[in-house]
């Protein structure tokens, strides 16, 4: 009886060992993709966030040369390409 008893001690502990490699197999991956994942995002948001920097950098530049000269400039061209669509179709 002593014998069983240790042999099924041991194979409770055997599959005790498997189950929890098992486990931990499972948590280094599922950390895995989440670290992906994470990184991911962080990617996503920073080039989300220089993008805004641009446009915001765009905006100040074209402001800063903004003048009543360079609006006739802007609408005079805008303008000539709407009454000439042939100068358009050149571009």
């Amino acid at each position: 009886m002593r014998g069983q008893s240790k042999a099924e001690a041991e194979a409770e502990a055997g599959r005790m060992a498997l189950h929890t490699a098992q486990e931990i197999a499972k948590i280094r991956a599922q950390a895995e993709m989440e670290i992906v994942a994470a990184g991911k995002a962080a990617r996503m948001e920073l080039k989300r966030y220089s993008a805004h920097l641009a446009v915001a950098l765009a905006e100040q530049q074209v402001r800063a040369r903004m003048n009543a000269a360079a609006e006739d400039a802007l609408v005079s061209g805008f303008v000539h390409e709407v009454a000439n669509p042939a100068a358009r179709a050149l571009r």
